[in-house]
């Protein structure tokens, strides 16, 4: 095991960069976002967002899953990487080229007139995601996560700071379309010049058909999980209206946030060590157990205490005029806590190199989502959300069970060791709502309710002694000490 040190060094210093990159990603993702809330209206974010459904779809056919599979294949010649990126950059070539010429269709499609322009301008986003697959994954596979911090949050600070300007000087859903364009043009360029690496004029299909398994059953799979995972918000917009999707969707957006930052942090730190512990199993479990839990130490806390005081947290952060979006936040929180253990595990079976065991469970999960939103759509925006909510907990047991076939690892011991943390949550969530019930909707009742909430949390596990609380605090402590004395 001495031979997996220098990589326990680096999946210790990644963490460390990642939780430093998401942290920041998190406070500029959010004051952005309020900032562009207080000033934008729920329409115009709804308008916008019937067009970023399809276009992330769109960017799913451009990526192929290439950063994944450079990261995941241990095969690759520093020659097979220009193939790559050319590949990469026609895909983005044709894809954008759909997109401009189909943006009457698209517009059509939702009766908004005004989407065709939108779209048009902003098909011009998929040359960019065209050149991105291969500096991310080559930055990946080397485990440099200080350098990627770095560019997402350089990107992340011009896009917002950009957005938030015009939006003040009146461009509307315009400002909405820069900020996507300025943050993924900054953040390529950066890598590009951070992973020392320029395509030569050359292209081999050897190179292609080395990654050509992966991304053949990476990409329908990712492709079905996005379309599934977003046939609310395509409904939404189609049947009820750029309005009602604006408060649906920032809904949908305040409870994918620590999701989306925090979870981040533990698949892109930990999707190039489990790739590389793939001939050591027992090492492969042991991290695996370790990491779910600091998963949810970390992002469910936030999850719980926003599903159960939604109402405070949106008429501090948006204001009133966002209130009616309160009731989608709490429901939606529950069905992200499920999604993001099966996103993390979703990982760990990609890392493991089993994509086609991916597609096929992806497959009956994501009809069993589809089916219920479906039949959901008769009941209104309530239906859609319970609709979310009941299929996530269905499906994820048999997702569970093909992680555990995966890594061998019987899931009676997964429930086993989440056990304490499920009760503390229990117990945050109670204090968190009783406390919220006490004051007026003030930014002093919110510390209150999540203060009590933590405490009450962290009381559980410090009296049952929770060995990754006990660890945690250890390594605080030498780091602190180290960082005294140095």
């Amino acid at each position: 095991m001495s031979s997996l040190q220098p990589l326990k060094e680096k999946t210790i210093a990644g963490l460390q960069w990642n939780l430093i990159g998401q942290i920041g990603m998190y406070v500029v993702t959010l004051g952005g976002t309020v900032a562009l809330s207080r000033i934008l209206s729920p329409a115009e974010f709804g308008l916008f967002g019937m067009l970023t459904v399809l276009s992330s779809l769109a960017s799913l056919v451009v990526g192929l899953g290439l950063a994944h599979a450079i990261v995941q294949n241990q095969d690759l010649e520093p020659t097979d990487f220009s193939s790559i990126f050319w590949l990469n950059l026609m895909l983005g070539v044709v894809v954008g080229t759909i997109f401009f010429f189909g943006a009457d269709y698209i517009a059509a499609f939702y009766r908004q007139p005004e989407l065709a322009t939108v779209t048009r301008i902003f098909s011009f986003i998929f040359l960019i995601y065209g050149c991105s697959s291969v500096p991310l994954g080559l930055l990946s596979k080397r485990l440099a996560f200080k350098e990627l911090v770095f560019s997402q949050l350089v990107a992340a600070t011009i896009s917002y700071g950009t957005s938030i300007a015009m939006a003040f000087y009146g461009w509307g859903v315009w400002s909405l379309v820069a900020q996507a364009i300025i943050n993924h043009l900054v953040y390529v360029c950066i890598n590009l010049y951070l992973c020392h690496w320029s395509p030569s004029i050359s292209f081999s299909k050897s190179a292609v058909r080395k990654i050509a398994r992966f991304s053949r059953n990476f990409l329908p799979s990712q492709t079905l999980d996005f379309f599934s995972q977003n046939l609310d918000m395509l409904l939404i917009g189609k049947f009820f209206g750029k309005t009602e999707l604006g408060y649906y969707g920032r809904a949908s957006a305040l409870v994918q946030l620590p999701v989306n930052s925090i979870g981040n942090v533990f698949n892109k730190t930990f999707f190039a060590v489990f790739a590389a512990l793939q001939p050591h199993p027992e090492a492969l479990n042991q991290n695996y157990l370790r990491a779910v839990k600091y998963l949810s130490l970390c992002l469910m806390p936030i999850l719980v205490l926003t599903a159960v005081a939604s109402d405070q947290v949106i008429l501090f952060l948006f204001g009133s005029a966002w209130v009616e979006m309160a009731p989608f936040a709490s429901f939606l929180a529950i069905s992200a806590a499920i999604s993001s253990y099966n996103n993390f595990n979703d990982s760990v079976i990609t890392s493991q190199g089993r994509t086609d065991l991916l597609l096929r469970i992806n497959v009956a999960e994501k009809l069993i989502l589809i089916i219920s939103i479906v039949i959901g759509l008769q009941y209104g925006l309530t239906g859609i959300v319970y609709a979310k909510i009941g299929s996530s907990i269905v499906t994820f047991i048999p997702k569970l069970l093909v992680l555990s076939h995966v890594i061998k690892l019987p899931a009676k011991k997964w429930f086993g060791d989440q056990r304490w943390i499920f009760v503390s949550l229990a117990v945050c969530g109670i204090c968190g709502y009783w406390t919220s019930r006490l004051f007026d909707y003030t930014l002093l009742n919110l510390m209150t309710l999540t203060t009590c909430g933590l405490l009450a949390m962290l009381s559980v596990l410090l009296l049952v002694r929770e060995h990754s609380v006990m660890e945690g605090w250890t390594w605080l402590k030498n780091f602190l000490k180290q960082k005294k004395n140095s």
